[in-house]
């Protein structure tokens, strides 16, 4: 698996620094002597990193709590806008959401979409999301009342108020927010094939995604 994690991260910035473009320079001078010139650095465009996900899968899990985080440790921060959609594998049967690991990854998709609303800025909602899948290994919990108990614990320990994600949750905003996470997955170009399921500037990257989840 730690091979696997490093594969993942070595493909992901090599893609992401090819979308880099360097700044330009030129040579200037007369017949003896060349000075060369560098144009005024230019901000590189962001690269557009997009994770679709679903909270309940191990490695999802292993993928944002290990590898993803790493944007955040090192300079591709800056570089990097990133956009977390938690949905996954789920599907809308007559009506229902029904989720592949069952109810609860039903209710932490819609507290993950609720949170990213709450919390606009990337870095308070990934720390949150990141949380809560350290604290809940894949498919290990199966009841309810210990996955709330976990992203409230997470919510505290991020210095963050629980009371955004309760309204977003009991509003039915949240449900509105995870199914749009989902109609978007289902129209992504190709179709996803497993979870987690990265994308560069709209482009799949399928070498990053070693023994995923079908």
């Amino acid at each position: 698996m730690a091979r696997a994690h490093l594969h993942s991260l070595f493909v992901l910035t090599t893609l992401m620094f090819i979308f880099i473009s360097p700044s330009d320079s030129i040579l200037e001078g007369g017949d003896d002597v060349y000075v060369a010139k560098v144009s005024s650095p230019v901000k590189p465009k962001k690269v557009d990193l997009a994770l679709y996900y679903e909270p309940q899968c191990p490695f999802c899990a292993n993928f944002i709590v290990n590898v993803l985080v790493k944007v955040f440790q090192t300079d591709l921060k800056t570089i990097v806008s990133l956009r977390l959609v938690p949905w996954g594998n789920a599907q809308v049967i007559n009506g229902t959401t029904i989720c592949q690991h069952g109810e609860n990854e039903c209710y932490l998709n819609t507290i993950h979409a609720c949170a990213i609303k709450a919390w606009p800025e990337v870095i308070k909602h990934f720390s949150f999301i990141r949380c809560i899948e350290a604290e809940i290994p894949g498919m290990q919990v199966k009841h309810s009342q210990d996955v709330e108990t976990a992203w409230r614990k997470c919510a505290d320990y991020q210095g963050l108020a629980q009371e955004p994600i309760d309204n977003c949750y009991n509003s039915g905003e949240g449900t509105k927010l995870s199914l749009g996470y989902g109609n978007e997955t289902d129209y992504l170009k190709p179709p996803h094939e497993f979870v987690p399921w990265v994308t560069v500037n709209n482009v799949a990257l399928r070498e990053v995604n070693p023994g995923s989840h079908l």
